[in-house]
């Protein structure tokens, strides 16, 4: 996503009046922001890993030119703030807010390169490439809207996990532009009590 987009986007209302944040020191906030602009190179977004591979502690002690105990500290408080998550799948750290943006970023992406709402679309019948995309889009705003009901109503890390494993396996059924395939996601999803 860097290279389409070499700029972060960062809300300084949000970042210097949001109380929990406000709550971190100054280093550990000094070493967030840090940690986004590697997360803004990061694939999947917001993750902080090279090339989809983790960066290790190591590495983002060097990358970030800070000691291990500074590390430790800082890390340890962005964790218990929910600013910073660890996902034991890919071993690696992950920055949630961004991790959600990324993802409104593709539904976006992808369906302007469907051809954008095709219920906006002025005369003629709907190709089957257009009904096709609707359903895309229809589901794509069903899991968009699960993934914002789940944040909203619960933010616990287990729900936060939840919602990320929704999105990786409906990104990957996007990709593909299979709205059968995204269907059964969405009701999977549903059937299961909201968990994958």
């Amino acid at each position: 996503m860097a290279k389409e987009q070499p700029f972060l986007k960062f809300y300084c209302e949000s970042w210097l009046g949001d109380p929990h944040l406000r709550c971190c020191d100054a280093s550990d906030r000094g070493v967030l922001i840090d940690l986004m602009c590697l997360g803004h190179f990061g694939s999947p977004y917001g993750f902080v890993t090279n090339g989809g591979m983790p960066i290790t502690e190591k590495q983002i002690m060097k990358a970030l030119g800070i000691p291990w105990q500074t590390w430790k500290k800082c890390r340890k408080s962005l964790l218990e703030s929910g600013r910073l998550k660890f996902d034991e799948e890919q071993k690696a750290f992950f920055i949630p807010k961004m991790v959600r943006d990324g993802a409104k970023l593709s539904a976006a992406t992808f369906y302007g390169k469907q051809g954008g709402n095709p219920k906006l679309k002025v005369g003629g019948k709907n190709t089957s490439a257009q009904s096709e995309s609707m359903l895309l889009m229809e589901y794509g705003d069903q899991i968009w809207n699960e993934m914002e009901l789940l944040r909203v109503k619960d933010n616990t890390s287990d729900h936060e996990e939840n919602i990320r494993r929704l999105w990786v396996k409906a990104n990957d059924v996007m990709k593909k532009a299979s709205y059968k395939e995204l269907k059964d996601v969405v009701s999977n999803w549903q059937k299961n009590g909201r968990s994958l």
